[in-house]
């Protein structure tokens, strides 16, 4: 079980750290997304194993409406 959340975490590590993700997240950025690199890279890793990418931006849009409108 460690060496699964080892390979995972190891897996996660590679993703904040490819050079693609930071372009991404350059892009993220001038689009004003307001996700952080962490939060782009768990969306990437979820749309890599089959999570459908407008449902996934549909619901982080209603997160962040959610939080704006709690503060």
């Amino acid at each position: 079980m460690d060496e699964i959340r080892s390979l995972e975490a190891q897996e996660a590590l590679n993703i904040l750290t490819c050079p693609s993700l930071s372009a991404l997240f350059e892009i993220s950025n001038i689009l004003n997304t307001g996700l952080s690199k962490q939060a782009l890279s768990t969306c990437v890793s979820l749309c890599e194993n089959g999570a459908n990418p407008e449902a996934l931006a549909a619901v982080i849009k209603d997160l962040q409406g959610e939080v704006k409108q709690s503060n």
